[in-house]
């Protein structure tokens, strides 16, 4: 099952009655995911919208997250509906049992709703539910997102479910995997290590994924010398920098 089919099937298939339908073709694809009608959700209807002064056709799953639901969704400014696909700096678990929303300033917002949604709302930093995801990960199959963003378009093709061994972190700017086992091994490290310690490894990291240190720099040497167990851990973890930094992101706290 594609991944927007999913949060649709478990959670925002509620907007469909506020959709303007119309009868779907066989030829049709979807103006959001670009996938033909005979992979839709959902191939009988297809979701008439106006984007631009022109109308597009998109399949009800990719639309839901474009539906405005002020009744259920609050405000998020004065005539300005609450849209999930544009919760900018709120993420969101999905699952087959239910649906959490990990929100900001957002949180008040959709609180005040004259029927909010049945979803759980909880008022959190994304990253300290992520942190405990990787230590304690969900039932599968599950979605995370860490960021709604602006962009639905990015944000449904970023769409992943995450594995037995690894958390896929999914926004409208990237799709990250953190592997379980990675997060362990450096958390554990971390947490017997001298804070002083720590500020001076993540800048050493980050000046060697900027190619601003060089891996055989004296300093970096020297560094690694005094913290072998530490060095042990980083080199365990796959050289992409855009994983390493995230990681470290991870690791903040």
């Amino acid at each position: 099952m594609h991944p927007v089919d999913f949060i649709y099937k478990n959670a925002t298939h509620v907007f469909k009655p506020l959709m303007s339908l119309v009868e779907a073709k066989k030829t049709d694809v979807c103006a959001t995911c670009h996938r033909p009608n005979e992979q839709w959700y959902e191939r009988d209807v297809a979701a008439e919208a106006k984007t631009y002064g022109k109308t597009e056709i998109r399949c009800t799953a990719c639309h839901s997250l474009a539906v405005s639901d002020p009744v259920r969704m609050g405000y998020a400014g004065k005539n300005k509906p609450v849209i999930l696909s544009m919760l900018t700096g709120c993420g969101g678990l999905f699952t087959e049992k239910g649906t959490s929303l990990y929100l900001n300033s957002y949180y008040e917002r959709m609180e005040a709703a004259e029927s909010p949604i049945n979803w759980t709302r909880i008022k959190t930093p994304v990253r300290k539910m992520t942190e405990q995801f990787l230590k304690q990960p969900p039932d599968r199959p599950f979605i995370y997102v860490t960021d709604f963003g602006r962009k639905r378009d990015q944000l449904i093709k970023n769409l992943a479910f995450s594995t037995p061994t690894a958390l896929k972190l999914c926004s409208d700017s990237d799709q990250i995997t953190i592997r379980y086992t990675d997060y362990e091994k450096i958390r554990q490290v971390l947490d017997k290590t001298d804070k002083k310690i720590i500020t001076k490894w993540k800048a050493l990291m980050r000046g060697i994924l900027y190619g601003r240190i060089a891996p055989n720099d004296e300093k970096a040497s020297v560094f690694w010398s005094e913290n072998k167990e530490l060095q042990d851990a980083s080199t365990q973890i796959l050289p992409d920098p855009h994983y390493r930094l995230a990681l470290i992101r991870l690791l903040e706290g």
